[in-house]
């Protein structure tokens, strides 16, 4: 029974987005999911900012040969800093993860993902806390091949922010 609860523990160890995940997972699509919302958590006041599209990036995650992530890359030097720093911060919560790459299954290459960031107003602001305290964080999977994945923050005053997540392939040039 102790051994048992041991496991459990080394198990639920690590960071956002691995915490309970069998170490074995390699989906990378779900890892990036799931560390998103910390990831739109430490963006400066993302409450403040005007309802609806704040941007749309797309980004590419290399792997080296042991499946970690070794760069994450935003090819279009015209973005902004918002966004690409939000692309920065996911690729050091999952640092120490090792993943696959969704069309081959292999552990070496650069996969391109676009993400969509868009905030609304969820209903009334909460009766606790100050405005930009978080009361909500969560994501869904993808539901099959092509879906996108979800990510989501809610914060006291209404403010909800939704990063849509699709893979849109390999992307061309470097993998070395």
């Amino acid at each position: 029974m102790a051994e048992a609860a041991a496991q459990d523990g080394a198990r639920a160890a690590g960071t956002y987005g691995s915490v309970g995940v069998d170490p074995r997972e390699r989906d990378l699509m779900r890892a990036l999911a799931r560390a998103l919302p910390v990831s739109l958590r430490a963006a400066s006041r993302w409450w403040t900012r005007p309802e609806g599209v704040l941007g749309r990036i797309r980004f590419d995650v290399i792997l080296d040969d042991e499946g970690h992530i070794r760069e994450m890359r935003t090819p279009d030097p015209s973005l902004s800093s918002w966004m690409k720093a939000v692309v920065e911060r996911l690729g050091w919560l999952l640092r120490a993860g090792r993943f696959s790459l969704s069309a081959t299954g292999g552990s070496h290459g650069t996969e391109r993902f676009e993400m969509l960031l868009s905030l609304s107003q969820s209903g009334a602001p909460e009766d606790f806390g100050h405005r930009g305290d978080i009361v909500e964080m969560g994501f869904d999977a993808p539901t099959g091949p092509g879906a996108p994945a979800k990510s989501w923050i809610r914060e006291s005053g209404g403010g909800r922010l939704l990063g849509k997540l699709t893979r849109i392939g390999e992307a061309s040039g470097e993998t070395e």
